[in-house]
């Protein structure tokens, strides 16, 4: 989600989700390490704001915010803000007949 609105183009698969947040000049991503969620083979990676990170969100007194992700279901998309480093990981999966990307955070 970008700005509320489904991005289209981005293909639905971890390394498409990958690509499409390495593309974003706000963010600043590690190199891509192959682990796992569970036993569910996965691909993690550093995730931190751009040394020029524009705030997209004026209402946080960090230096800078920029949200990231999101889904219709929720009423704001997740974002990351001053200088927090957090870790993504993603891994493809399907259920309901369609490819999906799963995706964890944690924050520090």
């Amino acid at each position: 989600m970008l700005n509320g609105q489904r991005v289209d183009g981005v293909p639905l698969t971890a390394v498409g989700m990958l690509g499409w947040l390495g593309d974003n000049s706000n963010l600043e991503l590690s190199k891509p390490t192959a682990t796992f969620i569970g036993n569910l083979p996965a691909t993690a990676v550093d995730i931190r704001l751009s040394k020029s990170a524009v705030n997209d969100d004026p209402g946080c007194p960090a230096r800078a915010r920029v949200g990231f992700l999101g889904f219709p279901q929720w009423d704001h998309a997740s974002g990351i803000a001053g200088d927090d480093v957090y870790r993504l990981y993603l891994a493809d999966v399907r259920y309901s007949g369609t490819g999906h990307v799963f995706s964890v955070t944690v924050t520090a």
